[in-house]
């Protein structure tokens, strides 16, 4: 059966008494301050319809709707009524943690009758086994060491810690990767099993009718079809535009030089200190046969590093060879931890077999079409990889639909298409393009005729926002670096610093940092690798004449509202660089199907980031300011007006009428 694409726009005003009530009356009253928004009860309303009529809702909701609690409320409903669980899934942990820690219980006073639980990744809990063995065979390499190994201590009997992020201090990642859960040696007759806070969460996740995940720890569950995926109904995945990236890192088969040379830093560090293997009393001539293949490794390791081109690059069969001895020199490692025998060696084996195992799959000399394999080599560490292409397939047969065999042996989704194997929701304030959904559900394997939903923004942008879009020279030009230090200044003449200034090359944003010190002393000017992207967002708010500049990961996900941002600076389009191997390779797909994938790939990826940009100047309905797009593409080239037309309506203008800027009531600039 065929159906027509059914957007939700007109469809949503079905009266749900439930919800009403519940955004109307319940929430304001338990929550102060909360105001009911229209667009926030709307996105609720097709939430509710799409769950309960078994079908997945595509939904870009702007910043300001209120997206958590107009997806939470609806779906812990539909689990409570139809006895099962949902899982709320979010790109990043901080986001995660805000659900577990303010929505979830509020929400619980306001529905009721439901638990909840965090989903993270085993190796974020501490390890009371591990811990043991730490202490039991000296297995710390200095005094800091067992200081730090001291305060861990302490604060286990104490706190009954149970993940790094319930500890208040600073824990060395060296000294953690000794202490948290190794899946090698977890089991359930471990007899530390009822003080062990991963396994009291496994019990809780059990119990509970609302998981809250992260994308990375849902996808690699869905890839490993884990007992706790296989007992979700339904999936909401906020911030969904991270959805594809995301998906296909967790499929992807990966190793760097770094992890293996931390493996062999604990098992036997450069003296004066103490490894596994000397620890446990290990034969000698053990000894001498692991530092001798150990030596002989990194002797690879560095070759190979000197062999792979500096930056990303498509791997050859030639470069697959490279790997070769490397992965003898580490199946010889395991066969004589194997002859040990002894049981605190076992993950280590595990860990070096699963190293070869993952070599062995990245230099496959019969490669998957769907897959590229890759290599990259900085300064001081290589990585090789291999990824999927396209990650749609994928999710299709794994997350959104059930499949039939059709009799021929080939396995196709059933004809009516209304047999999701796991319902889905995917929100984020960023999924269109231009209003048109179908380049995300391309993406992410869902069909055409998935429902769908804009909400209009709470912002009014017209009075809050102006785009300034001047002619600059051709980013491709000599002259462009200094038109946009020129214009940049020009911005922060008025804004006085309060301007986060966006990069798509690190190159050119040091270059940008220098010119700016010499000329703005006065301002404090950060830059993304000073510190913790969360730390240098953290800085910037307590200071009150800040530049902050940042590229990729300072695109989305930088929540900064209020007086400290007023000025939003993208120096370029946000273009994917072309010698990304994974960009050649999807752009080579599509050309193979007949697409240009400059228009099909490269350019609804930029636009998608750019909306990403501009969201960070607007975040609630007091903040005004100035988005700045310093690239005359958006001019010039016939794909600009795409990236125009798929923003918020704004005043845009190219000349520079300062009256024209928004700026806060409440400083005199």
């Amino acid at each position: 059966m065929t159906r027509h694409n059914p957007t939700l726009e007109q469809n949503t005003d079905i009266c749900i008494p439930q919800l009403d009530h519940l955004f109307n009356n319940k929430i304001p009253k338990m929550l102060k301050g909360f105001e009911p928004r229209h667009q926030q009860l709307k996105m609720a309303k097709a939430i509710e319809m799409c769950l309960q009529s078994n079908r997945h809702i595509v939904i870009e909701a702007p910043t300001g709707t209120g997206k958590s609690l107009a997806y939470l409320v609806p779906s812990i409903i539909w689990a409570i009524n139809n006895q099962k669980k949902v899982m709320i899934s979010t790109a990043t942990k901080i986001l995660q943690r805000q659900i577990i820690e303010k929505d979830l219980p509020l929400l619980q006073k306001v529905i009721g009758n439901f638990d909840f639980a965090i989903c993270i990744g085993g190796d974020n809990y501490f390890c009371p086994a591990r811990f043991e063995n730490v202490l039991q065979y000296g297995l710390f390499s200095n005094d800091s060491e067992m200081h730090t190994l001291n305060k861990l201590s302490a604060w286990y009997k104490e706190k009954g810690g149970a993940t790094q992020y319930d500890i208040d201090f600073f824990v060395d990642p060296y000294i953690w990767r000794k202490v948290c859960r190794n899946r090698y040696i977890c089991s359930n007759s471990c007899g530390h099993k009822n003080h062990c806070g991963f396994y009291q969460s496994v019990q809780h996740m059990k119990n509970a009718t609302v998981l809250v995940s992260n994308h990375h720890y849902t996808f690699i569950n869905i890839k490993s079809r884990s007992n706790i995926i296989d007992e979700v109904g339904a999936i909401v995945f906020d911030e969904a535009h991270e959805v594809e990236d995301t998906a296909t890192a967790a499929f992807s088969e990966e190793i760097n030089s770094s992890q293996i040379k931390s493996l062999f830093d604990i098992l036997l560090p450069s003296p004066p200190y103490k490894g596994v293997l000397e620890s446990v009393s290990v034969t000698k001539k053990t000894l001498t046969d692991m530092s001798h293949e150990i030596s002989e490794a990194k002797k690879e390791i560095n070759h190979i590093h000197s062999q792979i081109p500096y930056g990303s690059s498509i791997m050859g069969t030639a470069g697959t060879e490279l790997f070769d001895p490397l992965m003898r020199r580490l199946s010889i490692l395991a066969e004589i931890i194997e002859k040990e025998d002894k049981s605190i060696l076992t993950p280590y084996k595990s860990q070096i077999e699963e190293t070869v195992k993952s070599l062995f799959n990245i230099c496959a000399k019969e490669e998957h079409k769907n897959y590229v394999y890759w290599t990259s080599a900085a300064k001081k560490a290589w990585k090789a990889a291999a990824t999927p292409i396209n990650i749609s397939g994928y999710l299709k047969r794994q997350l959104l639909y059930s499949f039939s065999n059709n009799g021929n042996g080939n396995s196709n989704i059933e004809n009516n298409s209304d047999r999701p194997l796991k319902l889905a929701v995917f929100a984020s304030a960023t999924i269109s393009i231009n209003n048109n959904m179908q380049y995300f559900k391309g993406r992410v394997g869902l069909l055409k005729d998935t429902p769908e939903l804009v909400v209009s923004s709470p912002f009014d942008y017209k009075k809050q926002a102006v785009i300034y879009a001047p002619r600059l020279p051709d980013p491709s030009s000599s002259d462009y670096h200094n038109a946009v230090f020129n214009h940049t200044m020009q911005l922060l003449r008025i804004y006085n610093g309060r301007t986060l200034i966006l990069f798509t090359s690190f190159k050119f944003m040091d270059e940008m940092y220098n010119m700016l010190k010499d000329a703005r002393s006065d301002l404090v000017i950060m830059k993304q690798g000073d510190m913790s992207c969360n730390q240098l967002v953290v800085n910037f708010k307590k200071t009150n004449k800040a530049i902050l500049l940042g590229a990729n990961t300072f695109w989305q996900g930088v929540d900064i509202p209020g007086d400290a941002l007023q000025c939003v600076i993208m120096t370029k389009l946000p273009f994917l660089p072309p010698d990304d191997p994974l960009t050649i390779a999807r752009q080579k797909q599509l050309k193979d199907k007949g697409l240009n994938p400059f228009i099909f790939y490269q350019v609804p990826k930029a636009v998608l980031m750019f909306k990403q940009g501009f969201g960070r100047l607007i975040r609630t309905v007091n903040d005004k300011g100035v988005v700045a797009i310093l690239d005359s593409r958006i001019h010039t080239k016939r794909y600009g007006k795409m990236f125009l037309k798929s923003l918020p309506e704004c005043n845009v203008c190219q000349t520079f009428p300062v009256s024209a800027f928004p700026r806060s009531a409440t400083e005199n600039l």
